[in-house]
């Protein structure tokens, strides 16, 4: 194992204090002296960092609200603030099970979930880049699911504190052994995962060689149906899911309806799979889209909905422009959950 670097210690340092003083402190004291850094770390995110003001100015006119900007980068500011405080929640996952965290969660459409997992089917959550997403598969565990998240980045690379602190969450929720992360190269472990009752997180918006261009309205969204094509393989429920940020630490968790079995048999009928989630999961994006963070912006295109599929789209971020057909499967720089498909369909041929 590599010696920690001084940054290491220092992060572990500054995470430890905030620690101490989610166990020490009323949570309305928490609040008020983890606000002003929230708020600050916000105000220099959408100045310098992506996504900045201009990103979200270039959101298509049906995800923006009908405000004047002055109220609209109001808006900006204290959501991406409130954002930055409940992302936070990562740093007591041993502790999400008490009761002092468990009022702060809110549930839309969990009957829906629980329904499948009580037949004891696995479940594909297909989630985007939105709101506190890190918490997601912490409050599923501390709630005692056995959850696990597909990453595309390297697990041994994250930070000395947070490995730390989650094998004390393992520990406190009884899923020591169960894994928390899974790398999109680990193919088989994913699959193997995905038995009675448990819970992949997948996302729809990640890196792809192939995706799904899904229209609606006046924006389309390039969807990554890596999350489909795993259900597929391990007859496994899809189900749409978002989680929200709100004032003082709170957050909601949004269901969607359940992917039906016949729309992840092949490529086209995955289209209808994209649109369903998606249309689920508008409702909540265009409510709060100031929590869209820079890998859902990336994926979003603006268009003219009565120009015609041939009309010109422009993303969100960047100045790309595309001329495409509904259902084609699109390039992009990097692959992530069609590798994965990928390499599953390989070594089962």
């Amino acid at each position: 194992m590599s010696r920690p670097s001084p940054k290491e210690f220092i992060e572990a340092a500054v995470c430890h204090v905030i620690r101490m003083a989610g166990y020490l402190l009323p949570r309305s004291v928490l609040w008020l002296v983890l606000f002003p850094v929230a708020a600050i770390k916000a105000l220099w995110e959408l100045a310098y960092a992506m996504p900045t003001v201009r990103h979200f100015n270039r959101l298509p006119v049906s995800l923006r609200p009908s405000v004047g900007r002055g109220m609209w980068l109001w808006r900006l500011w204290s959501r991406r603030a409130q954002l930055n405080l409940t992302k936070l929640l990562y740093l007591w996952p041993d502790r999400l099970q008490k009761s002092r965290w468990q009022s702060l969660c809110r549930y839309d459409g969990i009957e829906r979930f629980e329904s499948i997992r009580a037949e004891s089917r696995p479940v594909i959550l297909a989630v985007l880049h939105f709101g506190p997403l890190t918490v997601l598969v912490h409050w599923l565990r501390a709630c005692g699911v056995p959850a696990a998240a597909l990453a595309d980045k390297d697990l041994g690379g994250r930070s000395m504190y947070r490995r730390y602190v989650n094998r004390l969450s393992d520990r406190a929720n009884g899923l020591a052994g169960v894994p928390l992360l899974i790398r999109t190269d680990q193919h088989r472990d994913a699959i193997q995962f995905l038995t009675d009752g448990r819970v992949l997180i997948v996302t729809m918006d990640g890196e792809s060689r192939h995706r799904v261009k899904v229209r609606e309205g006046d924006f389309s969204f390039d969807a990554a149906p890596g999350a489909f094509q795993l259900a597929e393989m391990s007859n496994a429920v899809v189900i749409p899911c978002l989680i929200s940020a709100g004032p003082r630490f709170e957050f909601t968790i949004h269901f969607g309806r359940p992917i039906p079995p016949t729309d992840l048999v092949d490529r086209r009928s995955q289209h209808s799979a994209c649109q369903q989630a998606l249309r689920d999961l508008l409702p909540v994006i265009q409510d709060r889209p100031e929590l869209c963070s820079y890998e859902l912006l990336y994926r979003l295109y603006r268009r003219d909905p009565e120009a015609g599929s041939d009309s010109q789209e422009v993303r969100t971020i960047g100045s790309e422009t595309a001329v495409e057909a509904v259902g084609e499967d699109q390039s992009s720089l990097h692959g992530s959950c069609n590798q994965f498909s990928q390499r599953v369909a390989a070594q089962g041929s």
